[in-house]
């Protein structure tokens, strides 16, 4: 009983809000019900537990996002295996899912308008939901999608600790240096093997004007930003997989967790110092 009073005097976050107390006398035995607010620990989450109808939120710091973006012709199986690994190790994980497209849509800039406005109002949304540090895995067709997000703003409205890309189809010679204080790091998984990005680029004149092969053949320039490897038994897809993920790119991912902020925070100081 003492438990279940201590229930109702605080919200489910843990604030004591009180209670009306009505004090129960018997005029017999002028006996006073004696009222405990405070049982142990381990009791009161039992009751809190046990409560009929009761929504208890589990309050759990977390101030790490991963956002995914699928690639074309495909419903993004391997979001399943992104989302078990990365949130047992403490990461809000929010896939970015526009649906089932044909290769057609590599020469309909109007769609993909489309599907960049709606990764704009994902992310966004995200950010302001979570307030979290946010990084983004690509695939495919969404290495373009993400690259148009950054590369369409001089100061996008979110900003990336780590973008990481695998079977990109961006051009060898993209601009990093346009990248430069909107993503802390950049990781590319290179494929030899990967035909699929060969095909991509056989329709590039008629596409958008950063398609391309880097995802087969790399990236051509340099930068302090980029971390680039190179394995030949991946392709397209395989590159995808459970020891891959977690012994590749959640390592990567986790060190330069809130890398933007704190760069961006450098910066800010030291225009204020003046130099």
């Amino acid at each position: 009983m003492d438990g279940v009073v201590r229930l109702f005097c605080t919200t489910r976050y843990g604030l004591d809000i009180g209670a009306v107390i009505v004090l129960l006398h018997s005029k017999e035995d002028d006996y006073y019900w004696e009222i405990r607010h405070e049982p142990d620990d381990t009791t009161f989450e039992i009751i809190k537990r046990v409560y009929v109808q009761r929504n208890l939120v589990e309050l759990i710091g977390r101030n790490k996002l991963l956002i995914t973006v699928h690639g074309i012709r495909s419903q993004a199986e391997w979001n399943a295996e992104i989302s078990h690994i990365f949130s047992a190790n403490g990461w809000i994980v929010a896939p970015f899912v526009y649906g089932y497209k044909n290769i057609d849509v590599l020469i309909r800039e109007e769609e993909q308008g489309k599907i960049v406005d709606l990764f704009i109002r994902h992310i966004y949304e995200m950010y302001k939901v979570y307030h979290a540090n946010i990084s983004v895995i690509s695939h495919s067709f969404g290495t373009l999608i993400t690259a148009m997000y950054l590369l369409g703003f001089d100061d996008p409205p979110v900003h990336v600790d780590t973008w990481l890309l695998a079977g990109s189809i961006l051009r060898e010679d993209i601009d990093f240096a346009a990248l430069e204080g909107k993503v802390a790091s950049i990781y590319h998984e290179k494929a030899p093997n990967d035909k699929t990005v060969g095909y991509a680029s056989l329709i590039r004149k008629l596409s958008h004007p950063l398609v391309g092969q880097s995802g087969r053949k790399g990236f051509s320039r340099q930068s302090s930003l980029l971390t680039e490897r190179e394995c030949d038994i991946f392709d397209h897809n395989n590159v995808i997989k459970r020891d891959v993920i977690s012994q590749r790119w959640l390592p990567f991912l986790e060190a330069n967790a809130g890398a933007i902020y704190r760069i961006n925070m450098r910066g800010i100081v030291n225009t204020l110092r003046g130099t």
